[in-house]
């Protein structure tokens, strides 16, 4: 799949968080959601894609 169309379909998924690049630097979990302490505090790093996964959770977050 292209980078391209890779992101689209992550635009696409309810299960993934947006981020604006304003709100940088980014953890998981976001203190917005309810469940903000499930598990320890993650700052996420993207990569190339503008794209990072959680690697307690899996949620996956995109820059947009």
């Amino acid at each position: 799949m292209s980078n391209e169309l890779e992101v689209e379909a992550l635009k696409n998924n309810k299960n993934v968080i947006e981020i604006a690049r304003g709100n940088l630097p980014a953890s998981c979990p976001p203190h917005s959601t309810q469940t903000w302490d499930l598990h320890p505090r993650v700052v996420l790093a993207f990569d190339d894609n503008d794209k990072a996964q959680c690697p307690y959770c899996g949620a996956q977050y995109l820059i947009v």
